[in-house]
């Protein structure tokens, strides 16, 4: 049987301050979320975040791994995305040695 599921995306619109790896001469990015698994994550307007992107191209969603969906850059709460605070000092460095 062929099954529609419904699921939901959040898309923020992120300015990029200080870019590590890839997106080169990028000042802003769309990224796409969900909320529906474990690691979901949000984010508050005016707040800064160390955030860990990757592209994708499957429905935001545990049990929709097998359908495809438009690419999209995405990032979660495992990739170890956070919002900015002084321990984030400590990534910041590495990822600007690496």
């Amino acid at each position: 049987t062929n099954q529609t599921v419904e699921y939901r995306r959040t898309v923020y619109t992120f300015e990029i301050r200080k870019n590590y790896k890839g997106l080169k001469d990028k000042r802003t990015i769309q990224l796409v979320t969900s909320q529906m698994t474990d690691c979901g994550v949000s984010f508050a307007k005016d707040k800064t975040y160390i955030v860990y992107a990757y592209n994708d191209d499957r429905k935001l969603h545990y049990k929709l791994m097998d359908q495809k969906a438009e690419p999209y850059i995405t990032t979660h709460l495992c990739t170890r995305t956070k919002k900015t605070n002084v321990l984030t000092l400590w990534d910041s460095f590495v990822l600007w040695l690496a």
